[in-house]
């Protein structure tokens, strides 16, 4: 009898080919070559993948789209489907209700300038080239939505020229209220309108007031109209001794508008501007339209630009346990101490660590928040250490490093009403997805990787992705019928191919119709839960051999799980290099058909005489197949399935034969 050796756990996924010689590491024997169009289930097996549901077909040029999510209450979410200058609004039934007209180009969506939060009602949309606006839902009808350029009470200011040392400026009036300033040389400009000037008489005085005051109306060149909110000292100024801003915003082309947004303890929060890119700016609490740092009160605006050498320009702000601050080149924090909250006298920002971002919007999931480091070659997680008090960015695809690829997008599967598992989607630029499976309190750390490219006539490739209250949607883009077409398609654990059509025949029908979006496509079908064979579209439909009411029609793609090469620990020692036979391979799976074991078909028909009369049942046991293979020294099989049935793999074992290898 040769050696027995058992692997029943796959909670470390697919791991990279550079890991083949690792057998020294625990994770060698819990992971797997390949995991392909499968994913990993918190118990430790791994299964196949979902399929997906078409939805519609969108119009847009190449990469110009993106999705949203909007939340109006706990019955009512919507998918936004971003395209130039325009959101369908999709209801939770999958139906468009809606379109607003945008500001957001093509081409933003494209480069991925455009970013969005919500709270409440009410979602924000920032671009560096468009003023920030507002989306509403109407409280009685779902399908009215408004959208409009924030109006705020007070912008934030920026002392951008710090060009008028020489100049002297005089007051009308250093009290509160209405007062003129001129100055002795032309100084002021349009985008002083908005703006602040302060400053002091006599600075060397300890007693003479530091005067603020609002600049409301530009006159001319040396004459601006203020209303002062702090008295002034002196009507008479030295430029030396001034601080004159102008507003940080604007629709100036210089000067521009925020980058990124969340919502954060009752603050509207902008990271970075167009011109400020290192800079963040919090709103007034519970006033997010406005942005006066006033005094320095706790509810006051707070704008802070991120110190240290080579900071990079804010790409992301996330709102979680504390407010976090992704750069091109490093991520900070605001350490809260005792659950503060943040105000004006406690808002340094820490560096955390220096690995930087990519485009792609960092992700919160299983309590981390995942991120693209720059470069585009891993995905980090930012965890808080609590005794070190401080971020820890670690690399969570260090051991798996081709499921990525210079990803465009992410996204997150909290569960859902039917999945128990919690997902995170790598969108990679060549169009497969890396599926991350996370559970930090029971060691689960899985990686797979998915196509929708078939072996079949099929071309596609994932490019975008957005979760809707536990719902998953994906813009593809496929080639049908000679040409690119990109299609809204949903996620749906209950089916086994992509590119669903899903029917209800009345009444029950061998003639398949409403399949335009597969035309020309051999396709797979399934027919009141049986596998009926694989047929092409012609004229948007297909015949079938079988009258069926509930029919599935699809594309096909092919799940495949390779384990790592057996390992057998000798009296010698590791055997890792030593040439190996497989006598005997056990494969426990769970409800599953058409399995396929190196090409072998595991038998699923019960023999009687009514066996052959039923559709085939969902089958749990362990299958045995001997006479695996030849001698080799790295040893391995390989599960997949051709058709579009279940498969769960919860464990594989092995007898195996090792090559006599003499004691020294």
């Amino acid at each position: 009898m040769g050696v027995l050796v058992n692997q029943n756990d796959f909670t470390h996924g697919e791991l990279g080919p550079r890991m083949l010689a690792r057998t020294d590491l625990a994770i060698y024997m819990k992971g797997a070559q390949k995991l392909r169009n499968m994913v990993v289930i918190p118990q430790g097996g791994a299964k196949r993948r979902f399929g997906t549901k078409y939805i519609t077909t969108i119009t847009a040029n190449a990469n110009q789209y993106m999705l949203g999510e909007f939340i109006y209450d706990d019955n009512n979410s919507y998918l936004f489907v971003f395209t130039n200058l325009n959101i369908a609004v999709y209801s939770s039934a999958d139906v468009k209700i809606a379109d607003i007209t945008t500001p957001w180009t093509g081409a933003m969506l494209e480069t991925r300038t455009v970013d969005f939060d919500q709270k409440y009602n009410l979602m924000v949309g920032a671009e560096q080239d468009t003023q920030p606006q507002e989306i509403y839902r109407n409280v009685n009808d779902e399908t009215i939505w408004t959208i409009a350029p924030i109006t705020f009470k007070n912008l934030p200011t920026e002392d951008f020229r710090q060009d008028y040392d020489s100049i002297t400026f005089t007051l009308s009036t250093v009290n509160l209220g209405a007062a003129t300033l001129t100055s002795s040389a032309p100084i002021f400009v349009s985008a002083h309108k908005g703006g602040l000037f302060q400053g002091v008489g006599d600075p060397t005085s300890l007693n003479q007031p530091i005067g603020s005051a609002r600049i409301k109306t530009y006159t001319n060149p040396s004459t601006v109209q203020l209303i002062i909110t702090s008295k002034f000292g002196a009507v008479s100024l030295q430029g030396n001794n001034v601080s004159l801003q102008e507003v940080a915003w604007s629709s100036d082309a210089d000067r521009g508008w925020p980058l990124s947004i969340t919502f954060y303890e009752g603050r509207l929060v902008f990271g970075g501007a167009k011109s400020l890119k290192e800079t963040i700016f919090m709103s007034v609490v519970n006033d997010y339209r406005n942005f006066d740092i006033g005094d320095g009160k706790e509810s006051d605006s707070i704008q802070q630009g991120l110190d240290g050498d080579k900071v990079g320009e804010i790409k992301y702000v996330v709102g979680d346990k504390s407010l976090q601050i992704f750069t091109s080149r490093s991520e900070h924090t605001i350490p809260q101490l005792d659950g503060k909250a943040i105000t004006p006298g406690n808002d340094a920002f820490r560096r955390q660590s220096n690995f930087g971002i990519t485009d792609v919007a960092p992700t919160v999931f299983d309590n981390q928040t995942f991120f693209v480091k720059r470069g585009g070659r891993g995905v980090m997680s930012f965890t808080f250490d609590s005794g070190r008090q401080s971020y820890d960015s670690i690399e969570v695809s260090l051991v798996s490093p081709q499921v990525i690829t210079n990803p465009v997008d992410s996204g997150v599967l909290s569960g859902s009403t039917t999945e128990d598992s919690n997902y995170l989607f790598i969108v990679n630029n060549d169009g497969t997805l890396g599926i991350f499976q996370s559970l930090q309190s029971e060691n689960v750390e899985a990686w797979s990787l998915s196509e929708t490219t078939n072996n079949n006539n099929s071309s596609g490739k994932f490019k975008r992705i957005r979760e809707v209250d536990n719902r998953i949607y994906f813009l593809v883009e496929r080639i049908i019928d000679g040409a690119t077409v990109v299609y809204l398609e949903k996620l749906d654990f209950t089916l086994f191919m992509d590119c669903c059509s899903v029917q209800t025949l009345t009444p029950p029908s061998q003639i398949i119709t409403g399949l335009d979006h597969l035309e020309g496509q051999l396709v797979q079908v399934r027919g009141d839960g049986v596998v009926l064979g694989d047929e092409t579209v012609v004229g948007n439909q297909i015949t079938i051999d079988k009258t069926v009411t509930n029919v599935e029609v699809g594309l096909r793609f092919d799940p495949l799980l390779t384990p790592m090469p057996v390992q057998v620990n000798s009296q010698v020692g590791p055997t890792t290099y030593i040439k190996k036979r497989i006598i005997r391979a056990f494969i426990d799976y769970y409800e599953s058909l058409d399995v396929l074991i190196d090409g072998v078909l595991i038998p699923y028909r019960e023999f009687g005489p009514d066996a052959y009369d039923q559709p085939p049942a969902v089958k749990t046991d362990i299958f045995e197949f001997d006479n695996l293979s030849d001698w080799e020294r790295r040893e391995d099989i390989s599960i997949t399935q051709t058709k579009p049935s279940p498969m769960t793999i919860l464990g594989v074992g092995y007898e195996v034969s090792v090559e006599q290898v003499e004691e020294s």
